[in-house]
């Protein structure tokens, strides 16, 4: 009845929702911070560098996981396919 409900359902959409606010609030603080509207204190500028570079680190970190969790999926629905072919 409630198969929205399932623990992998809720995994996955909690994966999703995760990565959309880090994604898209680390480009609107690198965005802020760029444009200016966002000053930086003088003396904090190596602070801010350094927090925004490791930012960036978890960014693709993010990113490689969907990337290879898609190439995954598809290297094992592809062999599946050629063990079926045989």
């Amino acid at each position: 009845m409630f198969k929205f409900l399932h623990p992998s359902s809720l995994t996955a959409a909690a994966q999703v929702i995760l990565s959309l606010v880090f994604i898209i609030g680390y480009f609107w603080v690198l965005n802020k911070v760029l444009s200016g509207d966002i000053k930086v204190i003088e003396g904090y500028t190596e602070v801010v560098s350094a927090l925004l570079g490791v930012v960036t680190g978890s960014v693709v970190t993010i990113v490689a996981f969907w990337f290879s969790r898609s190439r995954e999926t598809k290297v094992v629905s592809d062999s599946t396919s050629e063990d079926s072919a045989k």
